[in-house]
């Protein structure tokens, strides 16, 4: 194997050396990988945990609603729509993602296609503009995701590295000519024409000497578990009337048992808050679940079907985690792991309906995401403004892709352009960042993944024009991307 000498003359095996690197395989880095190969390059995609998908696979957050505007139009397409339609082939993921007729509800409106399929005598609040929406709770089997992700990455020609960390650069100047991964027993690097780093917190340029200035994250989990009873369940919630139960997506109502059970029959999802009577006994009862009775506010169950579902392991103390101090995000970490299993024991001894229940995936990563804020990060050549934002329109000319935000959060609710520039960190070259590294406002898992497959493609037309990214010819970014089944709005 070939060695690279650096200039402290320190040896390190030359793992590949390829067109383009995309560091970090949650959907961004799958998208961007499978732009990138897709387009004829030579890609490797290097992932930190020995499983793809990143926090995707790990909570239920891929609704419609990212996916579909206001009125029912699908506003985002792409690679990330193409891994979701894929993966609802291998069943297991929320039957309302194959119930609904796309095209009857463009032409017709949401209303008109949840009446068709008998859910809006139940589901009385269709706007995607709020989170208590029925196109907000799907959920998608995390393992069939990881699987065809694989299988497209396979397809496509791209080498997927699993278990080796990015812990250093090779630099030249500013320009970031490769990056050195940690294998199970020594360093290896990998030198590319192009870096894509969708890392959560640009930890590549990090490595490089710039820093993503937004350390906090609120930290928790989403644990499956099988073997659920949702009919003890429902009689639970029936015959105890002092807690106070709240449904989703019944805005501003509180849980019927009747709702539930036509929820349960049209194969909806059930997202039930409560519990807290009962966890104030279990308290009373067992000190140990003190680690869980600051949940008592936001602890949630989430029903998908077939008796699974997922505890929503959220602790309110943990939500700005300094993740860039070791100890304290440590300690965050350990407490949720113990808050798992707590969660569960909670709900076996206390709640009718989970007596046979067993927790099925605890995931590799305990989940964080950095807040949402209107804040510019500084950290890329552009920050998208606010206006922009809220308006969906852009004067930018280098506007490569647009994506859906939450119109809950001020975003506009037909989306909003996302230009090459926003992408680029500011002092470095050769590397572009995604995520909210690039805009503190890109939210959805679908526009996670929009966002990836935009990266990739300029990194393919930044090698084919051999120019930098700061010189790359937008028009031909999005011209790729038309290719690959993106919607490109020429409005501005």
């Amino acid at each position: 194997m070939e060695v690279y000498q650096d200039r402290s003359e320190r040896e390190i095996k030359i793992l590949e050396r390829t067109d383009i690197l995309v560091v970090g395989a949650g959907l961004g880095g799958i998208c961007a990988a499978l732009s990138a190969a897709r387009a004829g390059m030579r890609v490797v995609l290097a992932e930190k945990n020995a499983v793809l998908g990143g926090q995707a696979a790990e909570i239920d957050t891929w609704g419609l609603d990212g996916f579909v505007d206001r009125t029912g139009r699908l506003a985002v397409k792409g690679y990330p729509w193409e891994i979701l339609q894929e993966t609802l082939k291998e069943g297991g993921s929320d039957p309302l993602f194959t119930q609904i007729n796309l095209q009857t509800m463009q032409e017709k409106g949401i209303g008109d296609e949840l009446r068709r399929i008998g859910l809006d005598a139940y589901v009385p609040y269709v706007d995607t503009g709020t989170f208590m929406n029925p196109f907000n709770d799907q959920y998608v089997n995390p393992n069939a995701y990881r699987y065809i992700a694989h299988r497209l990455l396979e397809q496509a020609g791209v080498e997927v590295l699993l278990g080796m960390p990015a812990v250093d650069v090779i630099m030249e100047e500013s320009i970031v000519r490769g990056v050195v991964l940690q294998g199970e027993f020594e360093k290896f690097v990998v030198f590319a024409g192009r870096i894509v780093d969708t890392t959560q917190g640009a930890s590549v340029c990090a490595l490089a000497g710039k820093r993503f200035a937004w350390p906090k994250a609120y930290v928790g989990t989403l644990p499956r578990v099988c073997g659920v009873d949702a009919g003890q369940l429902i009689e639970y919630i029936r015959s105890t009337p002092e807690e106070q139960w709240f449904l989703r997506p019944m805005v501003g109502k509180r849980a019927d048992p009747d709702e539930m059970e036509q929820l349960l029959r049209a194969g909806a999802p059930l997202a039930i808050h409560g519990f807290t009577g009962a966890l104030k006994q279990a308290v009373k009862d067992d000190p140990a679940y003190r680690l869980i009775e600051r949940m008592c506010d936001v602890l949630m169950f989430f029903y998908e079907a077939d008796g699974v579902g997922a505890y929503w392991a959220i602790d309110d103390t943990l939500h700005h985690t300094n993740v860039s101090d070791p100890k304290e995000f440590a300690a965050a970490i350990c407490a949720v792991r113990q808050q798992q299993w707590l969660v569960h024991k909670f709900f076996t001894r206390y709640i009718p309906g989970f007596a046979h229940a067993q927790l099925l995936d605890t995931y590799v990563n305990i989940s964080k995401a950095y807040h949402q804020t209107w804040e510019p990060s500084g950290f890329t050549e552009y920050d998208i403004t606010p206006e922009e934002i809220k308006n969906g329109r852009t004067e930018r000319e280098d506007r490569i892709v647009k994506i859906l935000g939450h119109p809950m959060s001020g975003q506009n609710a037909g989306g909003w352009y996302v230009p090459l520039a926003a992408l680029i960190p500011k002092e470095l070259d050769n590397i572009l960042v995604t995520g909210k590294a690039a805009c503190r406002k890109i939210h959805y898992i679908a526009s996670c993944g929009l966002v990836g497959q935009a990266a990739g493609a300029a990194a393919v037309q930044s090698l084919r024009q051999g120019r930098p990214f700061r010189q790359t010819e937008a028009e031909a970014v999005r011209e790729l991307l038309r290719q690959q089944n993106v919607l490109i709005s020429e409005e501005v």
